[in-house]
């Protein structure tokens, strides 16, 4: 690939113009400058303009075009499509007609938003080389506003509702003359109409006049509200408010929504609803009552329909709801049928991965069972079974006739779609996404230095909120390592309490209970799905545990053991605080470009019971989510040295995490993204330890242990699924502290500085 790209580098973007024709190679909007122009987007402007430039890799490299000029004109498939369609793509031809027509829709554009007198005017500049840059100069002009506005509400029965609600209007003094806010206005009181029971309003009862012949940019604007038309003798009427009748929710297994159901489904009936089912009930009553506002005589409320539906969404057996409603005849009331498109009770799911961890080739699968409606309350249940192989060569003084690691581990998992706390309104349930989360999960790890087993229980809650806030407590964690064997090389070199000082790592081989607690929160401006120009989320979080295991040790005198730890059934106890905190920003800088920024702090200190951290909540720094010029816990703390990367990256662990990031992203072609970036950061440790020489934090210089690389990367976005390959080179490397190796991005060193990485997912 890389080959092709380097000959298509050479081959000339004129090959394929035409005799007497130009290549469009730019287009730019210039805006007339005045007091007004500043709102006016050219972004936005650039959107009306029918031909846009050959499509360009990253923003300059022209790769389609070339493609185009290197192989010509390509065969075809049986079907007519290109083999190379969606790679090549042919020169863009200036064309006359097509610039003018987009001047033409520029100007109805700027027209529609109260520049009635604004033009747009091409001017084409050609160069030597058959090539043409097109600019479009716009002169928006005074933008007309409304300075008077007038509403005749022809429908008395409706005529304070309408009048009443003026606060809440898009028109008003001042308002731009445009053409979108008066059709925006029509639509609003159409829907505040239909939350009140008007069931048969619409915005075509809501007109606009307005005069704009006076000479002047101020505009006076009267609004009609009109009636109602009986279709059977064509005559107005007044609205009429329509009320609910019989609630029915049809569940089914597939799309076709048959209204034979009566005849064929069983049914029940609950709080003034029916239920109908083919075979058994899917849902208990009472779960299905929290998820529905709707009631047979409330007044007809389009909120309260899609309140109902988008609630019933959330349950993991329903696939999608989609609701009818159905007019009675010669009665104000309104049938209610919600059909209720249901997943399979049951699924397996298998998946099978590689593994490189530093040149240590291996596999890993995971089958997982889970059941959607495991009580009748769309209680999802997984239970999941995973194993792991891979090879570790080059780890000399084992010989022990084990030479790989291996996993494996089982994890049940049961999520109630409601909070198993008494008090909380069904209100809250319907408008939020709920979870009680029950886990348990056994893991066995073998390795030849050691086997180590983990058991693990949680219990928590999660709530999303409306506005894109996401809420979870972990209740109750609990952890329990034990290290049943470790190999003699490994005990004597490193564990000896004797020989050796390395108390972090001594630490984390012996027994250790861990009990915690924990809150993390999420924020999203993306929450409402308007696509600004910036866009960010925040995610924080903090952590406790030892906290009531050692006040309760305290109050009944509980003994310590030789290393002065409180300890439960001779099992000492972890106890630490920690915090984390994440803040990525999203630039669009078009339709296919983007800037992010990703920043993120972690702090974790270890207190009373624990002298350090356990290895499972130390940070790390290195791989696929972090500086990737580095490979995975390859990175600090400081800049400690590594020596042995078998052994060495469970020194290379800190409590202070610092990372930054900035990315920036653009179309290829296809599902094909590609990416450059640029990264920095590392850890450290609180506090000094022996095994880890220029690990603390020191305020005085940590700025100067900052790693930083950069490199590029393609991302094969598929939707559901992102494939992604990072290529990054070391740029500042903190293990030097002077001298050319410190600065790799001047004295580079592929063999040194070169790291690669294959994930699934973008790294932030």
């Amino acid at each position: 690939m890389l080959s092709v790209l380097i000959l298509t580098t050479g081959c000339s973007i004129y090959k394929n113009v035409p005799q007497d024709s130009y290549l469009l190679d730019k287009i730019a909007v210039s805006v007339e400058k005045n007091s007004e122009s500043a709102i006016i987007s050219k972004n936005s402007m650039k959107s009306y303009v029918y031909q846009q430039p050959n499509r360009k890799w990253f923003g300059f490299w022209r790769v389609p075009i070339r493609f185009n000029s290197m192989f010509g004109e390509r065969k075809k498939k049986k079907d007519g499509k290109s083999v190379f369609k969606k790679i090549g793509q042919p020169p863009v031809i200036y064309n006359e007609r097509m610039t003018e027509l987009s001047c033409q829709d520029i100007s109805k554009a700027l027209f529609d938003n109260g520049y009635l007198h604004a033009t747009a005017e091409p001017k084409v500049e050609h160069y030597k080389k058959p090539r043409v840059k097109v600019t479009y100069l716009i002169t928006p002009n005074e933008q007309y506003k409304i300075q008077h506005i007038e509403r005749v509400v022809r429908d008395k029965s409706i005529e304070n509702i309408i009048l009443e609600d003026t606060v809440n209007s898009f028109v008003g003094i001042g308002t731009p003359f445009s053409s979108k806010i008066l059709d925006q206005e029509r639509s609003r009181i159409a829907d505040m109409m239909h939350k009140k029971g008007y069931f048969h309003f619409n915005r075509n009862h809501v007109w606009f006049v307005a005069d704009t012949l006076s000479g002047s940019v101020d505009v006076d604007v009267t609004m009609y509200v009109e009636p109602d038309i009986d279709e059977v003798n064509k005559v107005e009427k007044n609205h009429g408010i329509y009320s609910l009748g019989n609630i029915e929710y049809i569940f089914t297994d597939d799309a076709t929504f048959s209204n034979d159901y009566k005849t064929k489904y069983k049914s029940d009936s609950f709080d003034g609803y029916s239920v109908y089912y083919r075979k058994r009930r899917i849902l208990r009553p009472r779960i299905l009552d929290k998820h529905t506002v709707l009631r047979s005589g409330m007044i007809y409320n389009v909120d309260s329909l899609e309140s109902t539906r988008s609630s019933l969404a959330k349950l993991s057996i329903v696939k999608y709801p989609h609701y009818e409603v159905v007019e009675r005849e010669q009665e104000k009331v309104l049938d209610t049928k919600v059909y209720l498109v249901t997943n399979p009770a049951n699924s397996v799911k298998l998946q099978v991965e590689g593994t490189n961890t530093a040149g240590d080739l291996g596999a890993a699968a995971l089958l997982s069972w889970s059941n959607r409606n495991l009580f009748g309350g769309s209680e999802l249940l997984t239970v999941t079974v995973r194993g792991a192989y891979e090879a570790i060569n080059n780890l000399p003084g084992y010989s022990n006739n084990v030479n790989s690691y291996l996993e494996h581990g089982i994890e049940a998992k049961l999520e109630i779609p409601q909070l198993v706390i008494p008090f909380v309104s069904d209100k809250f349930y319907r408008n939020s996404i709920t979870t009680t989360r029950f886990d348990l999960q056994v893991n066995m790890q073998q390795r030849p230095e050691f086997n180590k087993q983990v058991y693990s229980g949680g219990w928590s809650y999660s709530w999303n909120q409306t506005g894109g806030q996401k809420h979870n407590i972990d209740l109750l964690g609990i952890n329990y390592l034990t290290v049943p064997w470790i190999s003699d090389t490994f005990k004597n070199e490193y564990l000896d309490p004797i020989k050796s000082t390395n108390s972090i790592i001594r630490y984390n081989y012996e027994d250790l209970f861990i009990f915690n607690w924990g809150y993390s929160f999420f924020y999203t401006s993306a929450w409402d799905n308007n696509m600004r120009p910036f866009q960010f989320y925040i995610r924080t979080s903090a952590e406790t545990a030892g906290n009531l295991l050692q006040g309760v040790s305290k109050l009944f005198k509980a003994n310590k053991n030789s290393d002065g730890q409180y300890e439960i059934g001779n099992i000492a106890y972890a106890q630490y605080i920690k915090h984390d905190f994440q803040f990525v920003g999203d630039w669009r800088l078009s339709n296919k470009q983007h800037l992010l920024f990703d920043f993120a702090y972690g702090i974790a200190y270890p207190y009373g019971n624990s002298q350090s951290l356990p290895f499972e909540k130390r940070y790390f720094a290195g791989g696929a989510n972090s500086v990737r010029g580095w490979q995975v816990r390859e990175l600090g703390p400081g800049n400690l040295t590594s020596q042995d990367r078998h052994i060495d990256y469970i020194k290379q662990s800190g409590d202070i995490k610092l990372f930054a990031s900035l990315e920036y992203r653009a179309h290829i072609f296809w599902k094909l993204k590609g990416a450059f970036f640029i990264d920095a950061g590392n850890i450290w440790t609180i506090k000094k330890y022996d095994e880890q020489p220029g690990g603390e934090f020191d305020f005085g210089k940590f700025y100067k242990q900052i790693a930083v690389s950069y490199g590029l990367g393609l991302r094969l976005d598929l939707d559901f699924l992102v494939l992604r390959v990072d290529a990054a080179m070391k740029a500042l490397n903190p293990v030097y502290e002077s001298g050319s190796n410190r600065y790799p991005i001047i004295n580079p060193n592929f063999g040194r500085d070169f790291a690669y990485h294959i994930a699934v997912g973008y790294p932030f």
